[in-house]
């Protein structure tokens, strides 16, 4: 006999809670910081979502408010605000960058271009004969899946969600440390005069490569959903 515990989940932020079900490391990228609009512009940022997509990291999305806005809002082209997506892939067909997003309420979907039921969909086979193949077979439904144009996901949503699962050929270093109040607590980076306290790490690499860095607290109590 099997026996199911469940505690009870309270919103916070999803990558907390992929964390905690797969082991994976969390990223979160806001498209509001200037140096992602430009990776949006040009490209990087696409790029590094083909890599998550292909290192089978889980992805979601949203469009996060201010706590005195109201959650869970529609706004212009039928998206919520406030309100957390799941980015199921995302797909490349000549100069036109997609990806497959899930309202997890299962309706409520995007109403812009390339939206289910659109004329993009309606007229894919004659204004695209050599659509692949996951174009053509794709059902538009009332489900909360759809597809959206990358250009349109960087204007309609301000927060990406990643947990991360990096290649078995990644190499893993954990390092131990802590922060004591009375030798190493500089606070934080606009404490000018006390940040060199803190502890400090030097890393140092041969040759160019990608380095993820995490620092984690196993003592701190979280919320997840």
């Amino acid at each position: 006999t099997t026996e199911i515990y469940t505690l009870s989940l309270h919103d916070a932020l999803p990558i907390f809670a992929l964390k905690d079900l797969t082991g994976g490391e969390p990223l979160t990228v806001s498209l509001n910081d200037p140096q992602i609009r430009d990776e949006c512009e040009n490209g990087f940022l696409w790029q590094k979502m083909k890599l998550w997509t292909k290192q089978g990291s889980l992805m979601g999305c949203s469009y996060s408010v201010r706590k005195s806005e109201p959650l869970e809002v529609e706004y212009d082209g039928g998206i919520i605000r406030g309100h957390a997506y799941s980015i199921l892939d995302v797909r490349e067909f000549k100069h036109l960058r997609f990806l497959k997003i899930r309202n997890p309420w299962g309706k409520k979907e995007w109403t812009g271009p390339w939206a289910d039921f659109g004329p993009e969909w309606e007229h894919l086979r004659e204004e695209h004969p050599d659509a692949p193949d996951w174009m053509v077979n794709y059902r538009c439904d009332n489900d909360g899946t759809f597809w959206m144009l990358f250009e349109d996901f960087c204007r309609y949503y301000n927060m990406i969600y990643v947990c991360i699962h990096f290649p078995t050929s990644w190499a893993t270093e954990s390092i131990k440390g802590r922060w004591n109040a009375a030798s190493n607590s500089g606070g934080c980076p606009d404490k000018k005069n006390d940040w060199w306290i803190n502890p400090c790490y030097k890393i140092s690499v041969q040759t160019r490569t990608q380095i993820f860095i995490c620092a984690k607290s196993t003592q701190t109590p979280r919320t997840g959903w």
